[in-house]
């Protein structure tokens, strides 16, 4: 059985970056040659029965075999959205004005606040939706596993395992864990050194607040690591996040900067 599939086709590589704010990246190459176009709604299946609901953002060959990158949910977001004025509604509703208006999937959506006037402006979705989120007093957007996109308060629930540190890099937050393909940014995990690296120290806990997953496997082999969040669990997310997948140089600005009034 392939370690990763996609619609039932085995996987030969991936890199599959999940981040704390916005949607999932994968760029992936098939072990088959088949016909797997731009828009096609993509579920990839690891072997532990975990899966992650994407769309085929390109498609080109290497090789001679497929290889795609997919982004989480329906890759809607590059929708132009008309422009709509609000007045007197929940954050809410005007959050997930965009994301319907945009064609993705709803999720949960927790921004109670209301905002006296609200315009819209006409421009496509991610910037619609950016902006807009930003407003929502700390809360985070992202798109799940299952495709929808939901806006909340982070809980940062504890994760069902304990995990192994394979690598530890704590200068840069990086650590490289035993793979666990249901970890998810978000959550608290707890972990263990069985090699007693000196470098091993995350606090006097040992637990580990997962900002970033990334993945990789290749040839059966699998890489996991995570980006550990410093910030104290609940604040903002950092604004001006980017992702970039290093084959192809997909990047993603999930959060703008605010500019400093002059």
């Amino acid at each position: 059985m392939a370690v990763l599939t996609l619609n039932g086709i085995g996987v030969s590589s991936a890199e599959i970056a999940l981040p704390i704010t916005g949607r999932s990246y994968a760029d992936v190459r098939l072990g088959e040659i088949r016909p797997v176009g731009v828009g096609t709604v993509c579920t990839l299946e690891f072997e532990t029965g975990d899966t992650i609901r994407m769309t085929v953002q390109r498609a080109g060959l290497e090789g001679g075999f497929p290889n795609l990158v997919l982004v989480g949910g329906a890759n809607k977001l590059n929708q132009t959205l008309e422009a709509k004025h609000y007045q007197g509604a929940p954050l809410s509703l005007i959050l997930s004005d965009i994301v319907q208006d945009a064609g993705e999937t709803l999720g949960t959506v927790d921004a109670p606040m209301v905002m006296r006037h609200w315009l819209r402006a006409r421009s496509n979705a991610m910037e619609c939706l950016v902006n807009a989120a930003a407003r929502a007093d700390g809360r985070n957007w992202r798109i799940a596993r299952d495709g929808k996109l939901s806006v909340a308060i982070e809980t940062w629930a504890a994760h069902t395992r304990t995990l192994e540190v394979i690598e530890a890099h704590p200068e840069t937050a990086h650590w490289v864990l035993e793979p666990d393909w249901g970890l998810e940014p978000g959550r608290v995990v707890n972990v263990f050194d069985a090699g007693e690296r000196s470098a091993f120290a995350p606090n006097a806990s040992n637990t580990l607040s997962v900002r970033n997953v990334s993945r990789r496997t290749s040839g059966g082999q699998c890489e996991h690591s995570i980006q550990e969040c410093r910030a104290r669990p609940g604040r903002r997310a950092k604004r001006g996040l980017h992702r970039v997948l290093p084959r192809h140089g997909v990047e993603e600005q999930t959060q703008q900067p605010r500019r400093r009034a002059s």
